[in-house]
């Protein structure tokens, strides 16, 4: 699922600010999703069209995951900035604070 969010102005995420997005994903039905999610976040900021293909394997640690490795593709342009994934098990805390690359996320 690819979901684009409005401009946010960098004065929200300063100072460990969160900012919520108020999006709503899904209801996370393990017999239809499993128990993790891998989530990926790209800044768009455009360029010259393309994508990124995102491959590993999932930590031994991630409880419920499969024992094999995986591979997407995703937009991401040339001036976009790649912030990173972040395994998010079913399991986890409503607490857990994911670190990617250049951003913290949570859920609700």
């Amino acid at each position: 699922m690819n979901v684009d969010f409005s401009a946010v102005k960098r004065k929200h995420f300063r100072d460990q600010k969160w900012y919520d997005f108020n999006y709503f994903i899904c209801n996370w039905f393990t017999d239809l999703h499993g128990k993790i999610m891998i989530e990926h976040w790209v800044e768009y900021d455009g360029g010259t069209s393309g994508s990124i293909t995102i491959n590993g394997s999932y930590p031994s640690s991630c409880a419920g995951c499969p024992s094999t490795s995986y591979s997407y593709s995703i937009k991401k342009d040339s001036n976009d900035d790649d912030l990173g994934s972040a395994f998010i098990s079913f399991y986890d805390s409503k607490l857990q604070i994911y670190n990617i690359s250049y951003a913290n996320i949570k859920r609700k």
